[in-house]
């Protein structure tokens, strides 16, 4: 009884106080233990279930309904989120949704079996001793002998939490009444102190005041290995430079599994490669990660990578240049007497980590680092093209998400800013049309800004170890993880096309006369289409897919994503399959297997296709394919009014900038079959003199190898 009168007048406190956003209770009055967010869960709980006994005191709190915004929200901003203090409501924390894959880890025990010693084991089978006794993931010694430089993340959390939840395990979630083990870092001045001064910069104190920091190794990682699903996506990926001899960048889409070589592993598997637009020079490139264009390009992909079950799982650049060698060979730039990532790659690394936390229940944040890659292709000891796989730690991510430092003209090395707070009549100073939010955001970064202490611990030509501060500099390698990368022994990736389509912002343009020229080989265009293997195998290539989403005639739908193992699972009903969007049927089609494998996949992906060419999206796309093959570039345009797609650029600009082509006219004339083999050669695009130093650089190039100045100045 008692019980249910708490339920109720739990349930009539927003209304009797006229509170226009949830709130938390709490099982003490510093708000560090949440217990439950009471609206959603205190039907189905009673006083055992939440620990509770008569006679303890219960603390709400109050959250403004706008005090966080949610991931879609930071994800479109121009600039990076701000994280907010470490004790956030449970409700705040259930915007984050926790991976499956992470659920199904924290149900294992985490034990590393060992089997019985015959040298030190002195009893029976049945019986076991300090020597053949199960060990725990975390164990350093296990660790150190199969030298795994750093631990799971799951083996870390189940290092972090106390006695009590080692007891009941991690399967049914944190207990109530205990503080929460993970704590996201949080190096910026604490804005409501309540000491008794002003805020920061007016008054600051020990309370809000950031502690020193210490640089060291970090002792575990968010992800362990890094896949790449075949040979061939890293091939497709390195042709740009082999026929540009300038640098690539790309987003890798895949899916995080279990790795098994380490205990309570995660692997990043990577199925595709997208190439956003960028600027590609001899030395470097140019990716601008916070322009609109760049976001919209990207939340474009990440819809469309949904329907395969595919996410970003990190990002791919070149760093080569050819030895002269004449013998295939490249330089060997980046070892431990030089630099592993420059200043400037670990700046972008880290906050494309923040875009992209890890969702989790044990943080009071919810969510806690990032599994997000970054992967090199460098030259390695014996010259050869090699993959170099790394990860930002959660202290890198946080500096960088601070403000704190800055890339300085040693590549390896990082530079501490120094205290500046303007006045606010230099702030006052900015132009009048500047945005107010873009004044406000430029006001925070600049007139708020702290520099807690940064010291980092090496060890000196003596041999002693020996604590230095970081300013000016330190080097980039403290905040820095290695992985382990590797291709599978027995190769089955989801994309399989033999005859791919053009990869996207690559000079070979994609264009809708391509496009029909390309699908009229595999005969999905006539009127009755019928499934067959080559029809599979032509849609099974992202890049396709992408290129076919960002024309924007075919539905994408926002349901839950279907797994690939569907395909070979019990056949989906009529029904089902019609309430899926247009481009998930493509992809139900695309990851079917061949025939006389799976019978019911088979049926599966004829009914696909049967529903997709009755649908008046489908019609219209063809309608509008094969009336681009009379004119392919005025027939595109007499039925779609030029947008902007996923490269940023409208479909007339992106065949007009064509480099390969004079005019439009021999664009017209040339190269309409969309096959990646008949992409541009590099010796028909010829030099450009640049008018600074009069060097001749390459066309494909928009800035000069020598004296550094841009093409068109």
């Amino acid at each position: 009884m008692a019980w249910h009168l708490v339920k109720t007048n739990l349930a009539y406190m927003p209304t009797k106080l006229k509170l226009d956003s949830e709130f938390t209770l709490f099982c003490d009055p510093s708000f560090r233990n949440p217990l439950i967010s009471p609206l959603k869960a205190l039907e189905t709980l009673t006083f055992a279930d939440l620990n509770l006994k008569h006679g303890d005191l219960l603390f709400a709190k109050i959250e403004s309904s706008d005090s966080k915004p949610t991931i879609s929200q930071q994800l479109n901003k121009n600039t990076l989120p701000s994280t907010q203090s470490s004790t956030v409501s449970q409700s705040s924390r259930n915007i984050y949704k926790q991976s499956l894959l992470d659920f199904d880890l924290e149900k294992e025990k985490g034990l590393i079996i060992r089997n019985r010693d015959p040298e030190f084991c002195k009893h029976n089978n049945n019986a076991m001793c300090e020597y053949c006794m199960p060990l725990e993931a975390y164990d350093s010694n296990y660790l150190l002998q199969n030298k795994i430089k750093h631990m799971s993340f799951h083996s870390y959390l189940r290092k972090s939490i106390n006695n009590a939840q080692k007891k009941v395990g991690l399967a049914n979630g944190p207990l109530p009444k205990h503080p929460l083990p993970l704590e996201q870092l949080n190096f910026q001045a604490k804005k409501n102190c309540n000491g008794g001064h002003a805020p920061w910069p007016e008054g600051i104190c020990t309370k809000c005041q950031p502690s020193a920091i210490t640089l060291q190794q970090q002792e575990f990682r968010m992800s362990d290995h890094l896949e790449l699903a075949e040979a061939g996506i890293i091939e497709r990926f390195l042709s740009w430079w082999r026929e540009t001899g300038t640098q690539r960048f790309g987003l890798m889409y895949g899916k995080f599994e279990k790795y098994t070589k380490v205990p309570l592993g995660i692997k990043a598997v990577v199925e595709a490669i997208y190439e956003p637009q960028q600027t590609n020079m001899v030395d470097g490139l140019i990716v601008d990660i916070e322009s609109p264009e760049f976001i919209s390009e990207v939340s474009n992909v990440n819809s469309l990578a949904k329907s395969f079950d595919l996410e970003l799982v990190g990002i791919i650049f070149t760093d080569l240049t050819d030895d002269g060698s004449g013998l295939s060979k490249v330089e060997y730039k980046r070892h431990k007497d030089s630099y592993f990532l420059t200043g400037l790659e670990y700046r972008l690394a880290a906050k494309l980590q923040h875009l992209y936390p890890n969702p989790s229940r044990w943080s009071q944040d919810g969510y806690f680092g990032s599994r997000l890659v970054t992967a090199v292709i460098s030259g390695n000891e014996n010259s050869d093209v090699d993959i170099f796989a790394w990860q930002i730690s959660n202290t890198g991510v946080e500096l960088e998400r601070s403000n704190l430092t800055l890339a300085s003209s040693d590549p390896g090395l990082m530079m501490v800013k120094k205290h500046t707070i303007k006045s606010k009549s230099q702030h006052s100073s900015k132009s009048s049309s500047e945005s107010e939010p873009l004044k406000q955001s430029n006001a925070d970064s600049l007139a708020l800004q702290y520099v807690p202490d940064i010291l980092y611990k090496y060890t000196n030509e003596y041999n002693a170890s020996v604590i230095k501060s970081a300013k000016p500099y330190f080097p980039v390698e403290y905040l820095l993880v290695s992985l382990t990368h590797g291709f599978p022994q027995t190769p089955k990736p989801m994309f399989k096309a033999k005859n791919s389509y053009y990869i996207e912002n690559r000079h070979s343009s994609q264009t809708a006369a391509s496009l029909s020229n390309h699908l009229l080989q595999c005969n999905v265009l006539s009127e009755h289409p019928v499934l067959s293997d080559v029809i599979k195998n032509y849609f099974s290539d992202f890049h396709l897919i992408v290129y076919i989403s960002s024309l924007g005639i075919l539905t994408i739908g926002h349901q839950e994503s279907f797994s690939s193992n569907q395909c070979s699972n019990a056949t989906t009903s009529i029904s089902e399959l019609e309430n899926k969007s247009d481009l998930e049927l493509l992809a139900l089609i695309a990851m079917s297997p061949e025939k006389n494998q799976s019978a019911e996949s088979e049926v599966d992906a004829e009914n696909c296709l049967k529903i997709l060419s009755t649908r008046p999206t489908w019609l219209s796309f063809i309608t509008i394919l094969k009336n681009s093959l009379d004119n392919d570039q005025t027939g595109f345009s007499k039925f779609i009014t030029p947008t902007v797609n996923t490269t940023g650029q409208s479909i007339q600009t992106n065949a007009l900038n064509n480099p390969r082509y004079g005019n439009a006219e021999e664009m017209n004339m040339s190269d309409l079959t969309g096959e990646r083999n008949n992409q541009m050669e590099v010796d028909d695009l010829g030099t450009w003199s640049c008018r600074h130093c009069t060097f001749d650089n390459n066309s494909t190039t928009e800035w000069c190898a020598i004296c550094g100045l841009p093409r068109n100045d």
